[in-house]
């Protein structure tokens, strides 16, 4: 049993000799761990090098974990596919970690007290449909977290798994019959509201209600949802995405003030969207920037027409204008302007016009873009800033990716998404040639960006 006060006594140690730490090493049967980028803005990333079982080790306290001098300067982690088992203990108190806990579908069994105290980590928790076990104390005190789903799969659910996951909100159950839950004291799911709706399959519900009893929740609810519904937002300030529990699933894209909802990740444009799902599948809504009507007609009055591209300009008008909003003393008066992007007809990643035209403005200005405009008359041809070069490409999975870029400083993050635009790995360059690993990557298109410039499409085989 490990209980409540071993959190306490050692998730939050002080660790100060991390800067003398070793950065990388193993951490299971065929389980490697690298620490990457400056305090206090460190990665973790945990792969698999293909050949062993993918097991992390299950650690007998905090201070045996490998990367332990690290754990407070920790913020984004990054488990790859391959990853068997999550061990004991692992991230327990790692709680400058932010953004959403990715577990990859491999993952078999969650150790107890693995990501325990991990507050900072926010959205929605997915327990892949893999995951058959989820051990004592597992998430305890990740107060972050607004909404649970638990896999097909799972069969046990240890004591006091959730003690105080306090933020969540939704919690959807996808295995048909439920999986044991800790009684009395050791309660799975002690310190989250009772009240919060609880989704289960139709059929299962009065199940649910017997099994679960000792959770005290009262908002149970039946649907028909046999797979893995993952659904996103790009940007969460801009935007919020949600959908029914039921197949068809109706999926909803709700812009906040500041945003425009124009599409969903595969390009449907409807909201609300009903889909039928015959697979575990994800979504993401994007959403831009939303523009006045004055700054608008600002905007046209520069009369600005890109040559050659005017078929790649619609889904992305909106990111132009919000990005030009940030320019300052943007005025009517100055004389109109037809801007033309030499050269770039054929190179356009997905929607990534927005930014080739600002920095294509401000590279040729140097300034604001009043002082670079103002009293010019006539055409004036813009040649983009100076693209990176990425090679070999295609790469193979586990392989390395060289990059040259002339601005490129030693530090500058580099970021790997997917073409839903989820964030898989980040990077740190060693300066204007660079060498970085893709990891176990899937075969596959995805995009590499660098800081502060446009991104790049490579293959994986």
């Amino acid at each position: 049993m490990i209980r409540k006060n071993l959190f306490v006594a050692l998730a939050f140690l002080v660790c100060s000799a991390a800067a003398n730490a070793q950065t990388s090493g193993t951490c299971g049967n065929g389980v490697n761990w690298e620490v990457t980028g400056v305090a206090p803005d460190y990665t973790l990333t945990i792969s698999w090098d293909g050949a062993g079982t993918g097991e992390m080790t299950d650690f007998p306290n905090n201070p045996s974990v490998p990367f332990y001098a690290y754990r407070n300067d920790l913020t984004t982690l990054i488990i790859e596919e391959g990853i068997t088992h999550i061990g004991i203990i692992t991230f327990s108190g790692c709680s400058n970690l932010t953004g959403n806990l990715v577990i990859p579908n491999s993952v078999l069994s969650i150790g107890g007290m693995a990501f325990s105290g991990c507050s900072g980590f926010t959205g929605t928790l997915i327990i892949p449909n893999s995951v058959a076990s989820i051990g004592d104390d597992a998430f305890q005190g990740c107060s972050g977290f607004t909404e649970l789903i638990i896999g097909n799969l799972v069969n046990s659910i240890g004591n006091s798994a959730f003690f105080y996951c306090s933020g969540l909100q939704k919690i959807i159950s996808l295995a048909t019959s439920p999986p044991t839950v800790g009684t009395g004291y050791y309660n799975s799911f002690q310190g989250v509201p009772t009240t919060i709706p609880v989704y289960v399959p139709c059929g299962s519900l009065s199940n649910y209600q017997t099994t679960w009893s000792s959770t005290g929740f009262t908002n149970y609810n039946c649907g028909n949802l046999n797979y893995l519904l993952t659904v996103f937002s790009n940007d969460y300030s801009l935007g919020d995405a949600s959908y029914s529990f039921t197949n068809p699933a109706v999926l909803y894209a709700t812009p906040k003030p500041s945003g425009i909802f124009t599409q969903w990740s595969d390009g449907n444009t409807d909201n609300p969207r009903t889909v039928t799902l015959t697979s575990d599948s994800t979504f993401t809504a994007i959403f831009v920037a939303n523009i006045t009507d004055s700054l608008l007609q600002k905007i046209m009055d520069y009369e600005l027409q890109i040559t050659g591209l005017e078929n790649d300009t619609a889904l992305c008008n909106n990111n132009v204008l919000a990005l030009l909003e940030q320019i300052d003393n943007l005025e009517t008066d100055t004389a109109a302007l037809n801007l033309q992007i030499a050269g770039l007809e054929n190179d356009l990643d997905d929607c990534e016009l927005d930014k080739i035209l600002l920095q294509a403005l401000l590279y040729a200005c140097q300034s604001s873009l009043d002082s670079c405009l103002n009293g010019l008359t006539g055409t004036k041809s813009l040649q983009s800033p100076p693209m990176f070069r990425v090679y070999p490409n295609p790469v193979s999975s586990n392989g390395i990716l060289n990059i040259e870029n002339e601005t490129l400083q030693a530090g500058d993050k580099i970021e790997i998404y997917d073409m839903s635009g989820k964030l898989l790995s980040i990077n740190y360059a060693s300066g204007t040639e660079t060498a970085i690993k893709i990891g176990a990557l899937p075969s596959g298109t995805y995009l590499l960006r660098l800081a502060g410039q446009r991104g790049v499409k490579f293959e994986v085989r």
